[in-house]
């Protein structure tokens, strides 16, 4: 999910500078876990998860007609 820290930034950069409204925020929140269990000093089982999120605000100023 993560692909580093620039990747990440210039698409953030690209959806803020791409969107059309007055006012445009844009989050990225990911995750990276794993748990591994041990049964008689072996691994008995491993469990890794990788997620992301995106969160975009956007605030459009324009009077809509009446």
């Amino acid at each position: 999910m993560m692909r580093g820290r620039d990747v990440c930034l210039r698409f953030l950069k690209a959806v803020v500078q791409e969107s059309s409204a007055d006012q445009t925020e844009a989050l990225l929140l990911t995750e990276d876990s794993s748990l591994t269990r041990f049964a008689r000093s072996a691994i008995h089982q491993h469990v890794a998860e990788k997620n992301g999120t995106l969160i975009l605000r956007v605030v459009s100023e324009k009077e809509s007609p009446s």
